[in-house]
């Protein structure tokens, strides 16, 4: 029962932060989130999950290649899963990155495989922990990245732009 209770209250690894877009109506938060969308999630592995316009709210199953960088732990190497989650108010938007999940080439060993991401490092054992914690570095550079980029957009006043 100890073991059961343990593994419920373990929390999965994600990243949520609300950005401020003063004097921006959710529409046109959502417009330039859309915009970005378009130029961000160019593979066809990327796909909307969710678009709600009237709720200015969108969603996107995404992935990267994921390599631990070492020949030695080449088993791991592989996919990192991710849902991206974007909700407009006026004035401000959330961003949060969300179900992060790790996935091998079909040809390594399941073990190799960590599946759901935890925010927890220790609960992972010997290799698995180190490529948890790479896996946590790198998937937060990744959102910084997103969320810089996503803020660009908002921040830009697309009708001054005169082409």
């Amino acid at each position: 029962m100890i073991l059961i209770s343990g593994v419920c209250s373990a929390q999965n690894l994600s990243f949520s932060k609300v950005f401020q877009a003063e004097g921006k109506t959710s529409q046109e938060i959502y417009t330039a989130v859309k915009l970005w969308s378009a130029t961000a999630f160019t593979e066809s592995k990327e796909a909307t999950q969710m678009d709600n316009p009237e709720n200015c709210f969108i969603s996107f199953s995404s992935n990267i290649d994921y390599s631990y960088g070492s020949i030695s732990m080449a088993a791991y190497d592989g996919w990192i899963n991710f849902l991206l989650t974007i909700q407009c108010r006026d004035g401000r938007y959330k961003v949060e990155m969300s179900n992060i999940v790790h996935d091998n080439k079909p040809t390594a060993t399941k073990s190799c495989r960590l599946g759901v991401i935890s925010a927890d490092e220790n609960s992972y054992k010997s290799f698995n922990k180190k490529v948890a914690s790479d896996i946590k570095i790198k998937t937060a550079a990744l959102y910084n990245s997103i969320c810089g980029n996503i803020e660009k957009y908002v921040t830009t006043n697309q009708s001054e732009e005169d082409w």
